[in-house]
């Protein structure tokens, strides 16, 4: 996918001027898994976009422990760590595959956003759906079981339990990695017998 049709069908920009901006100022990068491409703290000097592969974004607790916040494996979803495009980050952005990331410059957006309305409707946009995102991610740790969650990310994240360190999926859903190999070895045992979807409000 080119950066053209990544702006035009993935982030649903219709402005053929902007997208031609946006076109001339992006850049596609291959990163290898591990790498880290914001630390918490920083300031971002720019803003990627997830073409293929997986990352977290992940803090650290008083005693030293990493808590996985967010998951991806979607091609489109943005890999920021704060909600603003020049204040520091909240959290560390590590890739869990090789994976291919657009990058757009964050000023040359900032300046797009005074031009173009439809930069300003994408960012919004972005913003609205990373709150219901983070909004599912909470109803789920505390309104739902291990099962439930576990099924939930089965679910959402289809075949990404063979291919990601399993102790990043248990932070991720508030467990230990211990309960989510029981909770392995259950869904096993009964043959997969949970037809019913999860669906979070």
């Amino acid at each position: 996918m080119d950066i053209a049709k990544f702006c035009a069908d993935v982030l649903k920009i219709g402005d053929s001027g902007l997208i031609e901006k946006l076109d001339t100022c992006a850049e596609i990068e291959r990163l290898k898994k591990g790498a880290v491409v914001i630390r918490a703290g920083e300031i971002p000097t720019k803003i990627g976009f997830l073409l293929e592969g997986s990352f977290r974004g992940y803090t650290v607790d008083v005693e030293g422990r990493e808590i996985t916040d967010c998951l991806s494996n979607q091609c489109g979803f943005p890999l920021v760590a704060s909600f603003a495009i020049d204040v520091p980050a909240f959290v560390t952005i590590e890739m869990l595959e090789d994976s291919r990331v657009v990058y757009f410059p964050g000023q040359e957006i900032m300046d797009l956003m005074q031009e173009y309305p439809s930069a300003l409707d994408c960012y919004n946009r972005l913003l609205i759906n990373s709150l219901k995102y983070h909004w599912t991610i909470k109803t789920l740790l505390h309104q739902y079981t291990a099962m439930e969650r576990y099924r939930w990310f089965l679910q959402e994240y289809p075949g990404m339990i063979e291919r990601v360190n399993n102790r990043y999926i248990a932070s991720f859903l508030g467990m230990n990695a211990v309960t989510m190999s029981r909770l392995r070895r259950e869904i096993r045992e009964r043959g997969n017998n949970y037809d019913a979807d999860i669906v979070v409000l």
